[in-house]
């Protein structure tokens, strides 16, 4: 049994398939086409589909998660999975449906089309890179859109974030009071905005208080974390001390100290950053920062959701507290 489309009741009725959509939906239609259609409908035993009814209003609830990484690193990456997580659940709660837009910075024309094939009425961006490519398809998008972490200053959209300056005081206090005085800074990219505002809070405090910092920096990866450590212990570790700026460079770090027999916390004192589960299941826990990631994806599903259903942004920025979690690197 052939089961009936739009189209079927559009021949039937004789009208258009747009004119039968709107007849079926909420859309302008006269009393009497409304009448032929819903006949029609009714005869082939038609139902539309909550998608369809959805697309006749204007509304597809679909709303794209945009990651401007690569794939590789996404699925490895705890943050961005942690965030991902919490979007998923906050936004089907709510009847969204979440969309993962994985995206080649590079490749304009490739994420316009994805874009437009979604349907999306709303994006939320996370783990921000810049690149001009990718700023063009994001103004040219005309939707609402928010970012988690704060996104450059000549881009003007609602963002939830944390006080990554705050992170950086927060780490190198825990470092200066364990007597700490030289510290190998392990930063992540360059061309993102947190590993610089974590980097200059950290030498407010450390380098105010006479500590010497060594910076290298790299992507948030444990290989990241493992490569730098173990270039600076082959050619003569000067540092008593690591900030990492992620938990994942962090386990990297620690890795490549295990294996040139660098003790932690006797030789070298380490903090981490996220405090997500790769922080605790280490030979020896990780002293961290802890940002709230879970806090940030729902405040973040509730500012764009809002402005999708009242045309109103709520809030155009929301600033999350961080806090330094203690074990025994340090």
């Amino acid at each position: 049994m052939n089961i009936a489309t739009i189209r079927d009741v559009a021949a039937l009725a004789g009208v258009a398939v747009s004119t039968a959509s709107r007849a079926l939906g909420k859309g302008s239609a006269s009393p009497e086409t409304r009448r032929k259609v819903r006949e029609a409908a009714e005869q082939l035993h038609f139902t539309p589909s909550a998608t369809a009814r959805q697309l006749s209003n204007g509304h597809t609830r679909i709303i794209a998660i945009a990651i401007p990484e690569e794939t590789t690193f996404i699925f490895h990456d705890p943050f961005i999975a942690a965030v991902v997580s919490q979007l998923t659940v906050s936004l089907s709660k709510l009847g969204y449906l979440p969309f993962l837009a994985l995206v080649d910075s590079k490749d304009e024309s490739g994420f316009v089309r994805l874009l437009e094939s979604s349907g999306a009425e709303g994006m939320v961006i996370t783990s921000f890179r810049y690149s001009k490519t990718f700023v063009s398809v994001i103004k040219n998008f005309g939707k609402p859109t928010i970012f988690i972490g704060r996104p450059p200053d000549n881009l003007d959209y609602p963002y939830v974030d944390i006080d990554n300056r705050q992170g950086g005081r927060l780490a190198a206090g825990a470092l200066l009071q364990k007597g700490r005085s030289k510290a190998l800074m392990i930063a992540g990219p360059k061309d993102m905005r947190a590993p610089k505002e974590r980097s200059q809070g950290f030498a407010e405090v450390f380098a105010q208080a006479g500590g010497e910092i060594e910076v290298d920096e790299g992507r948030f990866a444990l290989q990241h974390g493992y490569e730098a450590m173990g270039r600076h212990i082959r050619s003569g570790l000067d540092a008593d001390s690591v900030f990492a700026q992620s938990d994942q460079i962090a386990v990297g770090a620690m890795q490549a100290m295990r294996e040139h027999g660098v003790r932690c916390p006797e030789d070298v004192s380490i903090v981490g950053f996220d405090n997500l589960d790769v922080a605790n299941v280490q030979p020896l826990s990780l002293t961290t920062v802890a940002q709230p990631v879970s806090d940030m994806a729902k405040m973040a599903t509730d500012i764009l959701t809002k402005r999708i259903e009242t045309g109103v942004w709520v809030t155009r920025k929301k600033i999350f507290e961080v806090k330094l979690i203690t074990r025994g690197s340090v």
